[in-house]
């Protein structure tokens, strides 16, 4: 059985979606173990450090609820009617969104990661104190 284009599209919109509901999660339970640290404020300039942290976790929480935005307005338009479109109903509009999306993806999850080991860095540089 093959895919169409627009089956791919709800397909890997999802994919993404599922993504995002795991580094939100983690994102929580990152400002968690900041929070925690912040409130234990034993070590001088703890607290600015630790704000830097929790702003850069917060940045990335909001570029990927601006994503999720993106593809619920992408998905609205793959569902007309509750039916799929097919290949040839697929526009270059379409085309570009679904590209623009994956690129935004690409580069939140980079900067993601890039954040969240900067955060761990951060946290086990404090317990080797």
């Amino acid at each position: 059985m093959q895919q169409s284009v627009s089956e791919y599209y709800i397909t890997e919109l999802a994919d993404w979606n599922r993504s995002i509901d795991f580094y939100d999660t983690e994102i929580a339970d990152m400002e968690g173990k900041l929070n925690e640290i912040i409130h234990q404020n034993t070590i001088p300039n703890l607290a600015a450090n630790t704000e830097r942290f929790l702003n850069s976790m917060e940045v990335q929480r909001n570029i990927f609820l601006a994503i999720q935005q993106l593809i619920q307005k992408q998905e609205t338009r793959l569902f007309k009617h509750d039916n799929k479109e097919e290949n040839t109903e697929i526009t270059s509009e379409t085309k570009d969104e679904q590209n623009a999306i994956r690129d935004k993806m690409q580069s939140a999850e980079k900067n993601y990661i890039d954040a969240k080991y900067g955060c761990y860095n951060f946290l086990s540089g404090l317990l080797n104190k």
